[in-house]
């Protein structure tokens, strides 16, 4: 291929075969010059009424690649009449619903609280599944971690990790099957922020939260006063 790229699409359809547009995803458009280069693509599953996941191995001419103005005038598109694209071992994975939360706004622990952390795992495939909790510092070191042991279907499961000091962590929960990653959540969190209102600022530290909904814009107050930051951006 010349000026055609491969890609991988998916969507979902409803019980009428009807397209999910909401669904609908695409991986990188690629020209590999001969070699394997793997493709992913997530379909989110967030329409109640799926029923049926399409996938598709493609080759776009540029008119049809995302992001190109067909639109644009006097435009000349180049196209490729002889090329070929190779696709090899398509796997369907469906991934586990994941669930990490500390119970509190904006994920920000209070001094006088105990950092606990609240795991959900659900799987529909059957499969028998692992998993970790790993949690880290802000330098990236591994301060704690714990083994789960979820079986098949639903676990919920508290954890109390052992954090050495006050600061910012980050939590991963990793899950795998027959020593494969099928899953991966993270979540960032503070403990130890004062709760000491007229404590002065941090000017080490800023809050920007560019876009959020209702409930975070709700936990933006508490977050930016036991943070202790200097300034906080919303926009």
């Amino acid at each position: 291929m010349v000026h055609a790229r491969a890609a991988l699409a998916a969507r979902l359809l409803d019980q009428q075969g009807r397209v999910l547009t909401a669904t609908e995803a695409i991986s990188q458009l690629v020209r590999t010059d001969g070699e394997w280069t793997e493709l992913i693509v997530q379909v989110p599953g967030i329409d109640d009424r799926a029923a049926y996941l399409q996938a598709e191995m493609l080759v776009l001419q540029p008119r049809q690649q995302p992001g190109q103005d067909r639109n644009a005038p006097f435009r000349v598109w180049s196209e490729d009449y002889h090329a070929h694209a190779w696709f090899d071992d398509l796997a369907v994975t469906l991934m586990p619903r994941l669930e990490l939360d500390t119970g509190h706004p904006g994920e920000v622990i209070p001094a006088t609280a105990t950092p606990e952390l609240s795991v959900l795992i659900r799987d529909l495939t059957g499969e028998h599944l692992t998993a970790r909790v790993v949690v880290l510092d802000a330098d990236g070191r591994v301060v704690d971690e714990t083994s789960l042991r979820p079986g098949q279907g639903r676990l919920v499961e508290r954890f109390t990790p052992d954090l050495p000091a006050p600061g910012w962590y980050r939590a991963a929960l990793l899950v795998e099957a027959d020593d494969r990653r099928v899953g991966m959540g993270v979540l960032d969190f503070a403990w130890g922020a004062p709760e000491d209102e007229h404590a002065p600022p941090s000017r080490s530290f800023a809050l920007r939260a560019p876009a959020t909904g209702a409930p975070g814009a709700a936990a933006l107050p508490t977050m930016a006063a036991w943070s202790g930051v200097a300034r906080a951006v919303v926009g």
